[in-house]
């Protein structure tokens, strides 16, 4: 270290002109400030404060702060702040990036060597009352007595709270969304919101066609059971259905209303939609529309009435020759005369008698 030493007397003899041309001591030097190279042992420098108090410049002084401490090699710095009564700060980091080209390292930066320790060793603990309120794990993941959120104050977009009333917090204005690829920030294409009002959920993204789909089963995107509400499987038409793949089985469809079926397909009746309450319409029902009109008629070809088997309402071209329950009627379509246009079973086979009409 150097040292810079000053006289406070000051010689009033004028220099021989002589001397000073020769090198020689004259008067003025003393008065100069003199400085001396060298080591001082830190034996010879008076610490201020007390053992383990971090030493540093306070107006040219060296001085100390109980509140700031460091316990030797490998020790713990502490910044003992104390009770304050107005807003204080005991750290505080300040600085500019200024590289756009530069990934700059945290102003606050860890690195810890695990060699080996427990898994539930931690990084960071901040504690209030002597009680952890957030704390993160040495693999990373993160704690907190309260939650999280997205933002401060009045402008927080999402939380994450597991006190008072646990759960996930959306503003009205904000979506839950899912990116395409590893990079959650990257881009979405698949968003939760909320519609507008209380109690409406909407899944959209723009004019781009939606589709919800539950699994009953799930073994990889080709093998699996599911129900689906879908915008995208018929373009402008939703589809509500089921699908299957590969190992899964195709599942039947219901719909009930206060706990009872009111109507199924493949449930009651294999391959056929049963309906367990009235239905009406305000306009024309039809029904076989794809089914061309069978000579003789066809048995279980026509509108079926009733638990009994086969009992209802037949058409054909020609007599009738199906099978059919006694008193099911016949339609027949190039019937000419009076005697001809509709038939009724007798017999519960295939015996028909013909109605007769008025014209």
């Amino acid at each position: 270290m150097a040292l810079t030493i000053t006289h406070p007397f000051v010689s009033a003899i004028a220099d021989d002109p002589a001397a000073a041309a020769a090198g020689q001591v004259v008067p003025s030097n003393w008065n100069a400030s003199h400085s001396i190279s060298g080591t001082l042992p830190a034996a010879n420098i008076a610490p201020a404060g007390s053992t383990t108090q971090v030493q540093f410049n306070l107006g040219g002084a060296l001085s100390a702060d109980s509140g700031f401490t460091y316990a030797g090699s490998g020790g713990v710095v502490t910044i003992a702040q104390g009770t304050i009564a107005a807003n204080a700060k005991a750290l505080n980091i300040t600085g500019t990036f200024n590289n756009a080209g530069v990934s700059f390292d945290a102003p606050l930066f860890m690195s810890i060597t695990d060699s080996a320790s427990a898994a539930t060793s931690l990084i960071s603990d901040f504690q209030v009352g002597a009680s952890s309120v957030f704390a993160v794990r040495k693999d990373g993941l993160a704690f907190s007595n309260a939650g999280f959120s997205a933002g401060f104050g009045s402008n927080i977009s999402a939380a994450v709270t597991t006190g008072g009333a646990p759960g996930v917090f959306i503003n009205s204005t904000s979506a839950c969304n899912w990116g395409s690829g590893s990079n959650a920030l990257a881009g979405s294409d698949v968003s939760l919101f909320r519609d507008g009002a209380a109690g409406i959920l909407a899944q959209r993204v723009g004019t781009n066609a939606q589709s919800f789909k539950v699994y009953n089963t799930y073994t990889d995107g080709s093998n699996y059971e599911r129900g689906i509400f879908d915008w995208k499987k018929t373009s402008n038409t939703l589809t509500i259905g089921t699908e299957n793949a590969g190992t899964g089985t195709a599942r039947n469809l219901q719909f009930i209303v206060g706990g009872t079926s009111k109507a199924d397909y493949g449930i009651t009746t294999a391959s056929t939609w049963t309906f367990s309450a009235a239905a009406s319409s305000t306009g024309a029902v039809t029904a076989m529309s794809a089914t061309a009109i069978p000579a003789g008629g066809t048995a279980g070809a026509g509108v079926l009435v009733s638990s009994t088997a086969n009992f209802g309402v037949f058409f054909g071209s020609g007599a009738p020759s199906l099978s059919a329950a006694k008193g099911s009627l016949y339609l027949r379509s190039d019937g000419s005369t009076t005697n001809d246009r509709m038939y009724v079973n007798t017999n519960g086979s295939t015996t028909w008698t013909a109605v007769t009409t008025v014209a």
